[in-house]
């Protein structure tokens, strides 16, 4: 028996403050096949609770119970269960527009793409990063070449995964997971484990997801305060993300590219914000670039990029 067209998996942890628009807008979808997997991932508080009232009145929802293990690993038991062409990952504090999974899925339709990126709006509107905006916002564009440098030349490829939607057979034939041993900046380590292999990447402009910017008391909101905790993530998910890019084979002919991500990932972080233990971690940094064997190609660099990677050998030779 054919599976629903998609899968919408929402992750559910204490979000009972939340978790009714962003159940309001899946069920309203305009598009009505889809299969609506909510992942109670241990919540202590109502949320359960509201989403079963919910399923009494919509048989496309499913309710999957877990011990509370993270997002990483609510989204894998989503995803292990999930029966649709596509997959699409929601946050249970955001929600869609309600024509995204229709818009998706007549993309699908005339492309066939492995991965459907869209664009996404920002609420609440004040206080705004402008870097967050622009990134939501996305071009129309269809890849079936160079795949794999969409991910340092498209705006839009990382680093938020609610605004892919995967075919699933895509994620079953190259069996990638989302890390759960990763509590930050998970998405970007899914997206590099998972873009450099698809047949297709289609972008589309349309704006079709909702991103709640901050909720008090989220790890995101913590996370974000502490300048040094998310610099010492990056370079965790860096070195993730090389392991696995070495171990794939993926490092050769993407070199220039790769030593710009790492600039902008790593590198100008460490100089502009607030962190102790500067010379260590550049360091770890510049080992990084040497582990994948690029630090080569620093010389071919923008005459500032090359003073950049220049400065960080200098910071990391003190140590």
């Amino acid at each position: 028996m054919k599976g629903p067209k998609i899968s919408v998996i929402v992750p559910v942890y204490n979000v009972s403050e939340y978790i009714s628009r962003c159940a309001d807008s899946i069920v309203s979808q305009k598009l009505y096949d889809i299969e609506i997997i909510f992942v109670n991932d241990g919540s202590k508080d109502n949320s359960r609770e509201i989403v079963e009232k919910y399923q009494l009145n919509d048989s496309r929802i499913i309710i999957l119970d877990k011990e509370n293990g993270g997002l990483s690993s609510a989204r894998n038991y989503g995803l292990r269960h999930a029966k649709g062409e596509y997959i699409l990952f929601v946050d249970s504090d955001d929600y869609l527009e309600l024509n995204a999974c229709e818009r998706i899925y007549i993309e699908h339709l005339e492309n066939n793409a492995d991965i459907i990126v869209f664009g996404a709006k920002v609420f609440p509107e004040y206080n705004v990063d402008e870097w967050v905006r622009d990134n939501l916002s996305v071009r129309t564009v269809y890849y079936d070449t160079n795949v794999q440098k969409v991910l340092f030349w498209e705006k839009g490829a990382h680093p938020y995964v609610w605004r892919n939607c995967y075919k699933r057979e895509f994620l079953n034939r190259i069996n990638v997971f989302f890390d759960e041993e990763v509590k930050f900046a998970e998405d970007i380590l899914f997206q590099f484990q998972v873009f450099p292999f698809a047949e297709n990447i289609a972008f589309i402009e349309d704006k079709l997801y909702n991103y709640r910017i901050s909720r008090p008391g989220s790890l995101m909101s913590t996370y974000n305060k502490n300048e040094e905790e998310k610099l010492n993530y990056h370079i965790i998910i860096a070195k993730k993300i090389t392991d696995y890019w070495i171990d794939n084979d993926l490092i050769p002919g993407n070199e220039i590219d790769y030593l710009y991500w790492i600039e902008g990932y790593l590198i100008d972080k460490l100089f502009w914000w607030n962190c102790a233990n500067k010379e260590k971690k550049a360091k770890e940094i510049y080992e990084l670039v040497a582990k994948c064997g690029i630090d080569s190609f620093i010389e071919e660099l923008r005459d500032y990029d090359r003073q950049q990677f220049n400065k960080l050998k200098k910071m990391a030779a003190k140590v």
